[in-house]
């Protein structure tokens, strides 16, 4: 019901739809994630950050509840946090897609082609996004 009322563009909808889920089943970390991702679309950065902090409370195995953190983290501002909650998922599960390839993307906001080439050239991102070279991810020398 959530999705529905998101792809509707009932955003307090889907919000709410999203909590009543949640409220049966709080470890439902996809639950968790679109429940972040609908607080984002609406601006409400903090309530999507302990939305997403909620969801690894309940289920801190994986990574995609870090990965929500992450994304919140980023919302506000907190660059730090966000790689932090990112290396935290990895630290679960170091093939996740979504933590790769958000914490490549911010290294390489911040210049830093060798280590975002380090997530981003994993197999997973490689196959999903087709890159095919070095020169996709930008020139590393290696010592």
């Amino acid at each position: 019901l959530g999705a529905v009322r998101q792809q509707g563009g009932d955003l307090p909808g889907a919000v709410e739809a999203y909590r009543s889920a949640l409220r049966l089943r709080p470890e439902e970390l996809a639950i968790s994630s679109a429940l972040v991702d609908a607080l984002l679309a609406l601006k409400d950065t903090r309530g999507a950050l302990d939305a997403a902090l909620a969801g690894v409370a309940a289920n801190p195995s994986f990574p995609t509840g870090y990965d929500a953190v992450a994304r919140a983290r980023a919302a506000l501002g907190d660059t730090a946090g966000a790689e932090a909650a990112l290396r935290q998922g990895l630290e679960r599960d170091a093939t996740d897609y979504f933590c790769n390839l958000r914490l490549g993307a911010l290294l390489l906001t911040r210049g830093e082609a060798c280590g975002a080439r380090e997530h981003l050239g994993k197999p997973e991102v490689i196959e999903r996004f087709g890159i095919t070279s070095a020169a996709d991810l930008g020139q590393c020398q290696y010592p």
